[in-house]
């Protein structure tokens, strides 16, 4: 039940995001954000995330070509943690998306 929340509470956080997609998923604790509206590179644009604003998140190159484009995002940190998190992205997204 409390990764469902955590889910739910960054997946609604996100959505509202411009040029970036979600999938909510109906398990696990692990998003995968599909940044390739921004046209960024996965890779470039995880290192520039945590330059600019101090979060972390994988590019998804490395868990297959598949997720190319995607960056990965664990929601097994705290509620604070996460809103904290998508507030960064949101910041980084209208300065550079």
């Amino acid at each position: 039940d409390r990764y469902r929340q955590r889910r739910d509470l960054i997946c609604d956080a996100l959505e509202a995001l411009p040029k970036i997609n979600i999938r909510r998923p109906s398990a696990g604790m692990f998003l995968m954000i599909d940044i390739r509206g921004t046209g960024w590179d996965a890779i470039d644009f995880a290192w520039k995330l945590l330059e600019e604003q101090r979060l972390a998140l994988l590019p998804g190159e490395g868990f297959g070509k598949q997720l190319a484009g995607h960056l990965r995002l664990s929601y097994g940190a705290s509620d604070e943690d996460l809103t904290d998190a998508a507030c960064r992205l949101s910041a980084f997204l209208q300065k550079n998306g």
